[in-house]
């Protein structure tokens, strides 16, 4: 179909290139972090990844900061078009009583600190999880909930030790 539009949401690399395709680059950090860069494997997967979008009809990130650090990188010859993190005008507050039900299934309290992300080393969760310790111990903090699936040592993630 030449109207269709390829999109890779995250680090991809193909030797086929579409005619038109959406490339998204998280950040730069796995160039300017050894320990989150990974592998010689993981870091040359990488760079295919970022030769892909850079070279495709539109490549984007997430913020300007991050447009901004890997036009660092990366050289100005392509800076990457900033397509932030948004929620549809259609997202509406759940009702009240499903709140409470799923709060009642997970065994969440009325009110609580939510960590949502990766368990990468660089996500640095263990001084999150540090601070809030600390701070709780001089004021009445809610509890911090981690959400996600935390990967193992065998995962190949290098995930923190939380």
């Amino acid at each position: 179909n030449p109207d269709a539009i390829f999109i890779t949401p995250s680090d991809f690399w193909s030797l086929r290139h579409p005619r038109r395709r959406l490339a998204i680059t998280h950040d730069a950090l796995p160039e300017l972090d050894r320990i989150s860069a990974g592998s010689a494997l993981r870091r040359f997967f990488r760079r295919q990844c970022i030769h892909y979008a850079r070279h495709a009809t539109l490549w984007a990130t997430i913020s300007n900061f991050a447009a901004e650090e890997l036009t660092e990188h990366f050289g100005p010859a392509r800076r990457p078009e900033v397509l932030e993190n948004w929620i549809d005008a259609s997202y509406r507050r759940p009702p009240s009583a499903a709140i409470a039900a799923l709060r009642g299934k997970l065994g969440l309290p009325e009110k609580f600190i939510l960590y949502v992300g990766g368990y990468s080393r660089y996500k640095n969760v263990e001084s999150l999880i540090r601070a809030h310790a600390l701070a709780s111990r001089q004021t009445l903090l809610p509890p911090l909930v981690l959400a996600g699936k935390i990967p193992t040592a065998q995962s190949g993630l290098n995930p923190c030790d939380i």
